[in-house]
């Protein structure tokens, strides 16, 4: 099932309490789960979508599941 813009905004806006929650910024989560920090940049601009591959890393770094990003529920 294709993840739709606003699912991807929803995403996004999960991830960057995230970021904050954890005391850190996109560019240190993209170096730390070996992602160019311009990556995140684009998902927040939305010229790129974070692929599955990649909102797995960043699932895993902060330690929730996919679904979280997708559904709100761990």
């Amino acid at each position: 099932m294709p993840i739709v813009w606003s699912t991807i905004l929803e995403i996004i806006d999960k991830i960057d309490k995230l970021i904050m929650q954890n005391g850190i910024s996109g560019a240190q989560l993209m170096r730390d789960i070996w992602l160019s920090k311009g990556v995140y940049s684009q998902w927040r601009s939305g010229l790129q979508r974070p692929s599955n591959k990649n909102l797995k890393k960043v699932a895993d770094y902060f330690g929730v599941t996919v679904e979280y990003f997708l559904t709100g529920e761990d």
